[in-house]
């Protein structure tokens, strides 16, 4: 049955974009001595993440989904400003996958983010995350991803 709602979350605070906050340093490998590029998160990504991950871990349930899903995620920005709405995703479904709320954030997992915007709300920045079954679902049965062959996708 598709469209069965397996979680809710409710993420207050400015969405932050996980791509266009990156900041390449240069780092020393401490064995060695060598110096390497690295890219960090900036402090606003970092408090950003950091208060996400607070609220997940309180509002997830308690199975970790490996199943098709739409992930539909409606942000709310505190500016008018222009903002990506396939960068807002980046960042949520990273810390979806740390968590172990969905296995893998890959096209045969994700499937689809019907039904995703983003608004203003200058005093109630925040997004709201819904996931819903695509296709059949058991929540108490896993299933492997299998390898397919390009030409069995078409």
């Amino acid at each position: 049955m598709s469209g069965i709602i397996l979680a809710e979350f409710r993420i207050l605070g400015v969405p932050r974009v996980k791509k266009n906050t990156q900041r390449s340093v240069i780092a020393v490998n401490r064995k060695t001595g060598k110096r390497y590029p690295k890219i960090i998160q900036t402090p606003a990504y970092k408090k950003w993440q950091k208060n996400a991950v607070d609220q997940i871990k309180r509002q997830k349930p308690n199975f970790q989904i490996d199943k098709p899903i739409n992930l539909k995620c409606v942000f709310y920005m505190d500016t008018l400003g222009v903002v990506d709405l396939s960068a807002l995703y980046e960042g949520i479904q990273d810390e979806l996958v740390a968590h172990k709320v969905i296995k893998d954030d890959n096209c045969w997992i994700v499937r689809s983010h019907d039904g995703s915007e983003v608004f203003h709300d200058k005093n109630n920045p925040r997004m709201e995350i819904t996931i819903t079954a695509k296709g059949k679902v058991d929540v108490n049965k896993t299933t492997e991803v299998k390898d397919v062959e390009v030409e069995d996708m078409f």
